[in-house]
């Protein structure tokens, strides 16, 4: 594999980077390699699906390839603990509280690659969407199903809920937040009088309400988390060969969009030596950006930049325009 800068690495990478690493490990049995991923994938799903999941990531945007197989090893670990039966079950989606409608198979979703709803819309295919469904039903597995759901960008505590028919003082809930994200939910008699509008929103039942309380995410989300700080991009998939034909970086970049992303960033204090001038191909670029200081990067003034060069990288004429566009004068 290219020992290619990664811009989407830590600032000290080497200090989260061996954790990572022995998670995925400990979770999956083997060692954080696309390879070995891969051949895991086929023991495990079948030929059949493997191939098909192999295909899928191939679609995900360059810099997000360790993404989308970090999906692959949420689906392996998933179906250790749901079976491979869980490939042709229906999947059920909570739409309101204690709802629920079928959203399909997860081989169907699988097999027209494209995600019809939810999903982190990341990957470019019904990745994403298989990775929430597998992380959910193993947690609807462990704790149950959620009564409702909860955002939790919203800091309120009390009465999140619509309260279950029959729930009393110290009866305790679990709701979800997040794809395999769930958060206790206690039930709870208040000393304050009844509060006409979350009774007509069902969160209030007389003095009977709720409070939030402690939110964890399941395995399978964590595996997830612990693929991504361990594999770096660019992944070269099988039949890519670093430096050739074959390889997506070797792409030529258009001079004219290099041009003025190299003008812009020069004129924002962007060093020669950190860009790397000339650019040739989307590796260059890829070095570039891996090159220049982090915080300079993150700061408010490098964003659009930082959304250019990542459009260019993956090869998102689109996006690309579009963040050329409303990237500021120096």
């Amino acid at each position: 594999m290219p020992k290619w800068p990664d811009p989407d690495a830590a600032s000290d990478p080497d200090a989260a980077r061996p954790n990572a690493i022995a998670q995925v490990s400990r979770r999956l049995g083997i060692e954080p390699t696309v390879e070995a991923l891969l051949d895991l994938s086929r023991r495990e799903l079948g030929e059949g699906r493997a191939t098909r999941l192999l295909e899928l990531a191939r679609l995900a945007p360059l810099t997000r390839r360790n993404w989308a197989t970090a999906v692959i090893a949420q689906l392996i670990l998933g179906t250790r603990e749901l079976s491979l039966e869980w490939w042709a079950t229906a999947h059920e989606e909570q739409v309101m509280a204690r709802q629920w409608d079928s959203r399909g198979t997860p081989d169907a979703l699988l097999e027209a690659g494209h995600a019809s709803s939810g999903g982190r819309e990341i990957t470019g295919s019904c990745l994403d969407q298989l990775g929430c469904w597998i992380a959910d039903d193993v947690s609807d597995k462990r704790w149950g199903r959620p009564v409702d759901y909860v955002d939790l960008n919203d800091s309120r505590r009390d009465d999140r809920i619509v309260l279950p028919d029959g729930a009393r003082a110290g009866d305790r809930y679990v709701a979800a937040w997040d794809p395999g994200g769930r958060i206790w939910v206690d039930i709870i008699e208040r000393d304050t009088p009844p509060d006409p509008e979350a009774e007509r929103r069902g969160r209030r039942r007389g003095r009977l309400g709720s409070r939030l309380g402690d939110f964890w995410y399941d395995e399978i989300e964590a595996l997830w988390e612990a693929w991504i700080g361990a594999i770096r991009n660019p992944l070269l998939l099988p039949g890519e060969i670093s430096g050739e034909m074959s390889d997506p970086l070797a792409g030529a970049v258009d001079p004219v969009i290099g041009g003025r992303l190299a003008e812009w960033a020069l004129a924002n204090g962007a060093t020669n030596a950190e860009l790397g001038l000339p650019w040739k191909t989307r590796q260059d670029l890829w070095v570039a950006r891996a090159r220049l200081d982090p915080l300079k990067r993150a700061s408010g003034k490098w964003l659009g930049f930082e959304n250019a060069i990542v459009a260019a990288i993956d090869g998102d004429q689109g996006r690309l325009i579009e963040e050329l566009a409303r990237l500021a004068p120096s």
